[in-house]
């Protein structure tokens, strides 16, 4: 019952975390044109990600130099635990003949990921708190959020030209 209880309190977080608020025109003014009709290395985009979220947030260099790393760090880990669910799913998906067992095998993978990034995301909130301000944290935990949807409309906008 503790484990039910834990996923659930888990799943809980996710859905308020996906939970957004609009943007105010300063913060999307602050978004980084890094779609322009040719591709962006993974690098590039990070960075980008890296200075709205800095941005938005209105650190002060000394936050700045404390938050960088552990934002990085997050973000890393972030992605090892997507690729491996997604290499997952590449492998079973690979011969094209996917038995049941299988498909549950990779929503169980999937679901696991999310569990898991929201697990890693709540940890680094407690250290983000230890050198954020309150208000200076949630502008970037929105911002972080925003980034990822503005750069979708981006993407969006730029193949209906």
């Amino acid at each position: 019952m503790k484990e039910f209880n834990k996923y659930i309190s888990v799943l809980l977080i996710l859905c308020v975390s996906q939970f957004s608020f609009a943007q105010n025109s300063a913060e999307q003014q602050k978004l980084p044109e890094i779609v322009s009709g040719q591709k962006f290395s993974a690098e590039e985009y990070k960075a980008a990600k890296v200075e709205y979220v800095i941005d938005c947030g209105k650190l002060t260099n000394k936050e700045k130099n404390k938050f960088t790393p552990l934002y990085t760090e997050l973000y890393q880990k972030k992605r090892c635990i997507n690729h491996n669910a997604r290499k997952l799913c590449r492998e079973y998906s690979q011969d094209g003949n996917i038995t049941k067992q299988e498909y549950l095998s990779m929503i169980d993978s999937l679901c696991q990921a999310k569990i898991d990034i929201a697990n890693l995301e709540k940890d680094y909130v407690e250290k983000f708190k230890k050198i954020l301000p309150a208000e200076k944290l949630y502008k970037v935990l929105k911002a972080d959020e925003n980034f990822d949807s503005e750069i979708l409309k981006q993407i969006q906008k730029q193949k209906q030209e």
